[in-house]
């Protein structure tokens, strides 16, 4: 297993990476925008198993709840009282798989802009962290 920590940018490029390497998506995050990221996201939306966005405080913006109306296993986290705030990306195939997990959003702040931080673990799918 190999365990690495990321800037935002660094975040960003992994996760493009990862999703157009890997067979299988799951993620959650608390908010979402129109950035590259989610685009590239939405158009690989036949690997995606479950990718759920968070609506909370309004930071998600509308324009990225559009391109995922009515796509198959995206749905949206409208939780009243508690504030939905995951940040986990998880990507895998047959053989190997990879999470990053932190302070990162889908955004474009989360993405390149913000100061955030991000484990990544690269392992064996079998490695039952990605379990």
């Amino acid at each position: 297993m190999d365990i690495t920590s990321l800037n935002s940018r660094s975040t960003d490029l992994k996760i493009q990476s990862a999703i157009s390497k890997h067979a299988k998506i799951e993620i959650a995050t608390a908010w979402a925008s129109d950035c590259e990221t989610s685009k590239i996201l939405v158009k690989n939306r036949s690997k995606v198993s479950h990718a759920i966005i968070g609506v909370s405080k309004c930071y998600t913006d509308p324009n990225i709840i559009d391109r995922i109306a009515g796509v198959n296993n995206f749905y949206v986290a409208k939780i009243s009282g508690a504030l939905f705030h995951p940040k986990v990306y998880l990507f895998r195939s047959d053989e190997e798989s990879e999470l990053i997990i932190g302070s990162s959003n889908l955004t474009k702040g989360g993405m390149e802009r913000n100061t955030e931080l991000c484990i990544h673990i690269k392992g064996l799918s079998n490695e039952p962290i990605f379990s």
